[in-house]
Protein backbone atom coordinates (compact mmCIF):
# COMPACT_ATOMS: atom_id res chain seq x y z
CA UNK A 1 0.00 0.00 0.00
CA UNK A 2 1.60 3.64 -1.00
CA UNK A 3 1.37 5.90 1.76
CA UNK A 4 1.57 9.75 0.67
CA UNK A 5 2.48 12.10 3.40
CA UNK A 6 0.00 14.38 4.22
CA UNK A 7 0.52 17.77 5.59
CA UNK A 8 1.07 17.34 9.10
CA UNK A 9 3.83 14.74 8.44
CA UNK A 10 5.15 16.71 5.73
CA UNK A 11 5.78 19.64 8.35
CA UNK A 12 6.62 16.89 11.20
CA UNK A 13 9.73 15.87 8.92
CA UNK A 14 11.16 19.77 8.44
CA UNK A 15 10.85 20.26 12.08
CA UNK A 16 12.93 17.19 12.40
CA UNK A 17 15.72 17.79 9.73
CA UNK A 18 15.16 22.03 11.23
CA UNK A 19 14.58 23.17 8.01
CA UNK A 20 11.21 25.14 8.29
CA UNK A 21 11.41 28.58 7.64
CA UNK A 22 10.74 30.41 10.27
CA UNK A 23 11.31 33.65 8.41
CA UNK A 24 10.01 37.10 9.34
CA UNK A 25 8.00 39.45 6.85
CA UNK A 26 8.03 43.26 5.98
CA UNK A 27 4.71 44.45 5.67
CA UNK A 28 4.81 46.47 1.86
CA UNK A 29 3.78 49.83 3.24
CA UNK A 30 7.79 49.43 4.42
CA UNK A 31 7.73 50.81 7.81
CA UNK A 32 6.97 47.78 10.13
CA UNK A 33 8.56 44.30 10.35
CA UNK A 34 6.43 41.78 11.92
CA UNK A 35 7.90 38.43 13.33
CA UNK A 36 5.89 35.65 12.96
CA UNK A 37 6.64 34.41 16.85
CA UNK A 38 2.42 33.40 17.10
CA UNK A 39 2.50 31.36 13.93
CA UNK A 40 4.98 29.57 14.70
CA UNK A 41 3.80 28.57 17.85
CA UNK A 42 0.75 27.64 16.57
CA UNK A 43 2.41 25.14 14.17
CA UNK A 44 4.53 23.71 17.53
CA UNK A 45 1.05 22.98 18.37
CA UNK A 46 -0.36 21.53 15.23
CA UNK A 47 2.36 19.42 14.77
CA UNK A 48 2.66 18.13 18.67
CA UNK A 49 -1.15 17.63 17.92
CA UNK A 50 -0.39 15.51 15.08
CA UNK A 51 1.85 12.98 16.77
CA UNK A 52 -0.51 12.49 19.70
CA UNK A 53 -3.68 11.91 17.46
CA UNK A 54 -4.84 8.07 17.20
CA UNK A 55 -3.92 6.90 14.33
CA UNK A 56 -4.36 3.17 12.47
CA UNK A 57 -2.99 2.08 9.50
CA UNK A 58 -3.54 -1.33 7.87
CA UNK A 59 -2.02 -4.20 5.88
CA UNK A 60 -2.59 -6.42 3.17
CA UNK A 61 -1.20 -9.87 5.41
CA UNK A 62 -2.25 -12.20 3.08
CA UNK A 63 -4.88 -12.66 0.10
CA UNK A 64 -4.70 -15.84 -1.25
CA UNK A 65 -6.94 -16.82 -4.21
CA UNK A 66 -11.06 -16.22 -4.86
CA UNK A 67 -12.20 -18.46 -2.52
CA UNK A 68 -9.82 -18.64 0.18
CA UNK A 69 -9.46 -16.91 3.32
CA UNK A 70 -7.95 -12.78 3.32
CA UNK A 71 -6.37 -11.32 5.78
CA UNK A 72 -5.96 -7.68 6.55
CA UNK A 73 -3.70 -6.26 10.05
CA UNK A 74 -4.14 -2.99 11.96
CA UNK A 75 -1.74 -0.99 13.43
CA UNK A 76 -2.23 1.43 15.94
CA UNK A 77 -0.76 4.87 17.23
CA UNK A 78 -1.48 6.27 20.39
CA UNK A 79 -4.95 4.12 20.91
CA UNK A 80 -5.14 1.99 24.00
CA UNK A 81 -6.55 -1.38 22.34
CA UNK A 82 -8.32 -2.64 25.57
CA UNK A 83 -9.98 0.45 25.71
CA UNK A 84 -11.51 0.92 22.20
CA UNK A 85 -13.66 -1.32 19.89
CA UNK A 86 -13.48 -2.44 16.20
CA UNK A 87 -15.98 -2.11 13.52
CA UNK A 88 -14.77 -3.76 10.74
CA UNK A 89 -16.56 -3.16 7.47
CA UNK A 90 -16.47 -5.41 3.85
CA UNK A 91 -17.31 -3.16 0.71
CA UNK A 92 -18.98 -0.88 3.29
CA UNK A 93 -21.36 -3.70 4.74
CA UNK A 94 -20.59 -4.28 8.56
CA UNK A 95 -18.97 -7.69 9.16
CA UNK A 96 -17.52 -7.80 12.79
CA UNK A 97 -17.07 -5.95 16.11
CA UNK A 98 -13.88 -6.72 17.86
CA UNK A 99 -13.91 -4.93 21.86
CA UNK A 100 -11.64 -5.88 24.93
CA UNK A 101 -8.47 -6.31 24.13
CA UNK A 102 -9.45 -6.25 20.31
CA UNK A 103 -8.00 -8.38 17.91
CA UNK A 104 -6.07 -6.43 15.26
CA UNK A 105 -6.45 -9.11 12.51
CA UNK A 106 -9.51 -9.42 10.45
CA UNK A 107 -10.01 -12.21 8.27
CA UNK A 108 -13.11 -12.80 5.46
CA UNK A 109 -13.61 -14.92 2.68
CA UNK A 110 -12.51 -13.27 -1.23
CA UNK A 111 -15.75 -13.96 -3.22
CA UNK A 112 -14.20 -11.40 -6.35
CA UNK A 113 -10.95 -10.07 -7.38
CA UNK A 114 -11.24 -6.94 -5.46
CA UNK A 115 -12.87 -6.21 -1.80
CA UNK A 116 -12.37 -2.88 -0.07
CA UNK A 117 -12.11 -3.24 4.37
CA UNK A 118 -12.78 -0.42 5.98
CA UNK A 119 -11.93 -0.46 9.43
CA UNK A 120 -13.45 1.95 12.21
CA UNK A 121 -12.10 1.94 16.04
CA UNK A 122 -14.63 4.06 18.05
CA UNK A 123 -14.38 4.93 22.08
CA UNK A 124 -17.16 5.81 24.08
CA UNK A 125 -19.27 5.98 20.74
CA UNK A 126 -17.30 8.22 18.60
CA UNK A 127 -14.70 7.19 15.96
CA UNK A 128 -11.60 7.93 16.74
CA UNK A 129 -9.38 6.68 13.91
CA UNK A 130 -10.75 5.15 10.47
CA UNK A 131 -9.10 3.99 7.36
CA UNK A 132 -9.59 1.41 4.64
CA UNK A 133 -7.47 -0.85 1.88
CA UNK A 134 -8.16 -2.56 -1.33
CA UNK A 135 -7.77 -6.10 -1.02
CA UNK A 136 -7.00 -8.13 -4.42
CA UNK A 137 -7.11 -11.50 -4.65
CA UNK A 138 -5.39 -13.48 -7.03
CA UNK A 139 -3.52 -17.29 -7.61
CA UNK A 140 0.04 -18.01 -7.49
CA UNK A 141 1.08 -22.02 -8.59
CA UNK A 142 4.37 -23.40 -8.09
CA UNK A 143 6.28 -26.45 -9.68
CA UNK A 144 9.29 -28.12 -9.03
CA UNK A 145 11.96 -30.11 -10.59
CA UNK A 146 15.12 -32.18 -8.69
CA UNK A 147 18.24 -32.42 -10.66
CA UNK A 148 18.26 -36.31 -10.32
CA UNK A 149 18.54 -39.53 -12.67
CA UNK A 150 14.89 -40.85 -13.67
CA UNK A 151 15.05 -43.47 -16.86
CA UNK A 152 13.65 -42.08 -19.67
CA UNK A 153 10.66 -44.00 -20.66
CA UNK A 154 9.69 -43.57 -16.55
CA UNK A 155 6.23 -41.35 -16.03
CA UNK A 156 6.53 -39.85 -12.96
CA UNK A 157 8.59 -37.50 -11.90
CA UNK A 158 12.31 -37.17 -10.53
CA UNK A 159 12.57 -36.66 -6.57
CA UNK A 160 15.26 -34.84 -4.67
CA UNK A 161 17.90 -36.99 -2.55
CA UNK A 162 20.12 -35.49 0.02
CA UNK A 163 22.70 -32.66 -1.36
CA UNK A 164 20.61 -32.96 -4.52
CA UNK A 165 19.44 -29.56 -6.45
CA UNK A 166 15.65 -28.62 -6.32
CA UNK A 167 14.33 -25.70 -8.62
CA UNK A 168 10.92 -24.24 -7.29
CA UNK A 169 9.00 -22.16 -9.74
CA UNK A 170 5.83 -19.74 -9.23
CA UNK A 171 3.37 -18.86 -11.81
CA UNK A 172 1.31 -16.52 -10.79
CA UNK A 173 -1.77 -14.94 -11.89
CA UNK A 174 -2.35 -11.85 -10.90
CA UNK A 175 -3.87 -9.46 -14.10
CA UNK A 176 -2.01 -6.82 -15.18
CA UNK A 177 1.36 -7.81 -14.00
CA UNK A 178 3.98 -9.93 -15.55
CA UNK A 179 6.24 -12.16 -13.12
CA UNK A 180 8.86 -9.76 -13.59
CA UNK A 181 6.88 -6.75 -12.63
CA UNK A 182 5.92 -8.74 -8.93
CA UNK A 183 8.39 -8.94 -5.73
CA UNK A 184 9.04 -12.76 -3.91
CA UNK A 185 9.99 -14.14 -0.54
CA UNK A 186 10.93 -17.69 -0.58
CA UNK A 187 10.38 -19.91 2.69
CA UNK A 188 12.17 -23.48 3.25
CA UNK A 189 10.34 -24.98 5.91
CA UNK A 190 9.05 -21.37 7.36
CA UNK A 191 12.23 -19.89 7.57
CA UNK A 192 12.55 -16.84 4.69
CA UNK A 193 15.92 -17.70 2.47
CA UNK A 194 15.56 -15.00 -0.32
CA UNK A 195 13.52 -12.08 0.96
CA UNK A 196 11.63 -9.58 -1.59
CA UNK A 197 13.49 -10.16 -4.64
CA UNK A 198 11.82 -8.06 -7.57
CA UNK A 199 11.44 -10.55 -10.41
CA UNK A 200 12.47 -13.79 -8.67
CA UNK A 201 10.13 -16.37 -9.70
CA UNK A 202 11.85 -19.09 -9.75
CA UNK A 203 14.52 -20.38 -6.96
CA UNK A 204 16.66 -23.09 -6.49
CA UNK A 205 18.39 -24.82 -3.49
CA UNK A 206 20.58 -27.40 -2.32
CA UNK A 207 18.80 -30.01 0.25
CA UNK A 208 21.37 -30.44 3.11
CA UNK A 209 18.95 -31.45 5.80
CA UNK A 210 18.56 -35.03 6.80
CA UNK A 211 14.72 -35.17 6.24
CA UNK A 212 12.42 -36.76 4.14
CA UNK A 213 9.96 -33.95 3.51
CA UNK A 214 10.98 -30.33 2.17
CA UNK A 215 8.05 -27.64 2.69
CA UNK A 216 8.39 -24.59 -0.03
CA UNK A 217 6.32 -21.53 0.65
CA UNK A 218 6.25 -18.42 -1.65
CA UNK A 219 4.68 -14.98 -0.92
CA UNK A 220 4.43 -12.43 -4.20
CA UNK A 221 3.01 -9.08 -3.94
CA UNK A 222 2.50 -6.34 -6.02
CA UNK A 223 5.22 -3.06 -5.44
CA UNK A 224 2.50 -1.39 -3.93
CA UNK A 225 1.44 -4.34 -1.25
CA UNK A 226 -2.27 -4.55 -2.22
CA UNK A 227 -2.05 -8.05 -3.67
CA UNK A 228 0.14 -10.52 -1.09
CA UNK A 229 -0.69 -14.28 -2.70
CA UNK A 230 1.24 -17.29 -0.74
CA UNK A 231 1.52 -20.81 -2.22
CA UNK A 232 2.97 -23.83 -0.49
CA UNK A 233 4.21 -27.50 -2.19
CA UNK A 234 5.69 -30.24 -0.19
CA UNK A 235 8.67 -31.92 -1.67
CA UNK A 236 9.65 -35.53 -0.92
CA UNK A 237 13.38 -36.10 -0.48
CA UNK A 238 14.64 -40.34 -1.03
CA UNK A 239 16.97 -42.15 -1.19
CA UNK A 240 18.46 -43.29 -4.47
CA UNK A 241 16.89 -46.40 -5.51
CA UNK A 242 17.10 -49.64 -8.05
CA UNK A 243 14.29 -51.78 -9.37
CA UNK A 244 14.68 -54.71 -11.47
CA UNK A 245 12.95 -55.84 -14.34
CA UNK A 246 12.77 -59.13 -16.17
CA UNK A 247 12.01 -59.98 -19.83
CA UNK A 248 11.04 -63.28 -20.76
CA UNK A 249 12.20 -63.23 -24.46
CA UNK A 250 12.66 -59.77 -26.87
CA UNK A 251 8.71 -60.21 -27.44
CA UNK A 252 7.82 -59.40 -23.91
CA UNK A 253 7.48 -56.41 -22.50
CA UNK A 254 9.79 -55.96 -19.60
CA UNK A 255 7.75 -56.20 -15.54
CA UNK A 256 9.31 -54.92 -12.64
CA UNK A 257 9.00 -57.35 -9.91
CA UNK A 258 10.93 -58.58 -6.72
CA UNK A 259 10.78 -61.87 -7.90
CA UNK A 260 10.69 -64.79 -10.60
CA UNK A 261 10.42 -68.29 -11.14
CA UNK A 262 12.28 -70.38 -13.53
CA UNK A 263 13.25 -73.53 -14.20
CA UNK A 264 16.84 -75.48 -14.26
CA UNK A 265 18.09 -74.66 -17.84
CA UNK A 266 16.57 -71.73 -18.73
CA UNK A 267 17.54 -68.21 -18.53
CA UNK A 268 15.69 -64.70 -18.42
CA UNK A 269 16.80 -61.28 -19.31
CA UNK A 270 17.24 -58.85 -16.29
CA UNK A 271 17.11 -54.91 -16.29
CA UNK A 272 18.26 -52.85 -13.29
CA UNK A 273 16.65 -49.63 -13.37
CA UNK A 274 18.15 -46.55 -11.06
CA UNK A 275 15.87 -43.83 -10.09
CA UNK A 276 17.10 -40.55 -8.40
CA UNK A 277 21.03 -40.82 -8.56
CA UNK A 278 22.69 -37.52 -8.63
CA UNK A 279 23.92 -38.55 -12.24
CA UNK A 280 23.46 -37.39 -16.45
CA UNK A 281 23.48 -40.79 -17.51
CA UNK A 282 23.29 -43.95 -16.34
CA UNK A 283 27.00 -44.98 -17.20
CA UNK A 284 27.72 -43.01 -13.98
CA UNK A 285 26.93 -45.78 -12.26
CA UNK A 286 28.59 -49.00 -11.08
CA UNK A 287 26.72 -52.62 -10.93
CA UNK A 288 27.82 -55.30 -8.69
CA UNK A 289 25.65 -58.81 -9.39
CA UNK A 290 26.08 -61.77 -6.65
CA UNK A 291 23.94 -65.30 -7.60
CA UNK A 292 24.73 -68.32 -5.03
CA UNK A 293 26.74 -65.60 -3.57
CA UNK A 294 29.47 -65.45 -6.37
CA UNK A 295 29.91 -62.44 -8.31
CA UNK A 296 28.80 -62.05 -11.80
CA UNK A 297 28.69 -59.51 -14.30
CA UNK A 298 26.27 -58.03 -16.74
CA UNK A 299 26.27 -57.05 -20.04
CA UNK A 300 29.54 -54.97 -21.31
CA UNK A 301 28.03 -52.33 -23.36
CA UNK A 302 25.10 -52.08 -20.74
CA UNK A 303 26.10 -53.61 -17.39
CA UNK A 304 22.81 -52.76 -15.74
CA UNK A 305 21.79 -55.18 -18.12
CA UNK A 306 21.94 -59.37 -16.77
CA UNK A 307 21.12 -62.89 -18.40
CA UNK A 308 21.01 -65.00 -15.96
CA UNK A 309 21.25 -68.76 -16.98
CA UNK A 310 20.50 -71.33 -14.28
CA UNK A 311 22.35 -74.24 -14.67
CA UNK A 312 20.89 -77.46 -15.49
CA UNK A 313 22.62 -79.66 -12.38
CA UNK A 314 21.67 -76.55 -9.95
CA UNK A 315 18.86 -78.11 -8.16
CA UNK A 316 15.36 -76.58 -6.86
CA UNK A 317 14.62 -74.40 -4.36
CA UNK A 318 15.26 -69.94 -3.77
CA UNK A 319 18.29 -68.03 -4.13
CA UNK A 320 18.82 -64.34 -3.96
CA UNK A 321 19.92 -62.42 -6.89
CA UNK A 322 21.27 -59.46 -5.29
CA UNK A 323 22.66 -56.08 -7.07
CA UNK A 324 24.97 -52.89 -4.99
CA UNK A 325 24.35 -49.69 -7.52
CA UNK A 326 26.55 -46.87 -6.70
CA UNK A 327 27.41 -43.53 -8.09
CA UNK A 328 30.76 -43.05 -9.66
CA UNK A 329 30.30 -39.06 -9.26
CA UNK A 330 29.38 -39.11 -5.62
CA UNK A 331 30.44 -42.05 -3.54
CA UNK A 332 28.22 -41.14 -0.95
CA UNK A 333 25.11 -42.35 -2.96
CA UNK A 334 24.14 -46.15 -3.53
CA UNK A 335 20.80 -48.66 -2.89
CA UNK A 336 20.84 -52.17 -2.66
CA UNK A 337 18.18 -54.64 -4.13
CA UNK A 338 17.93 -57.94 -3.51
CA UNK A 339 15.68 -60.73 -6.23
CA UNK A 340 14.30 -63.99 -5.09
CA UNK A 341 14.52 -66.79 -7.47
CA UNK A 342 12.69 -69.23 -7.15
CA UNK A 343 14.34 -72.50 -9.09
CA UNK A 344 11.57 -75.23 -9.61
CA UNK A 345 10.79 -77.67 -12.18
Amino acid sequence: MIKYPTAKNFLVLLLVLGIFPFVSFAQKNGSVIVNDQENEADLIQEVEDALSAPLVELDVSFTGRIGQKATVKAFTSNINEAEVEFFWYLDDIFDQKQSGKAKTEYSFQARRENHVVRLAIMKDQKIIAENSILVSSYNVSLVWQADTYVPPDYKGKALPTRESKVTVSAIPEILKYSPQDLIYTWYIDGDPVARKIPGEDSFSFVITKNTNLIVVTVEVFNPSRSIVVRQSTSIPVVRPSVVTYYQKSEDYSEIATDQIYISPGDDINITAKPFNFQIQKISDLEYKWSFFDQNITGEKANPNKLKLLIKKDSGYGKRNLDLVVSNKLFYKENAFYSMLVNITQ
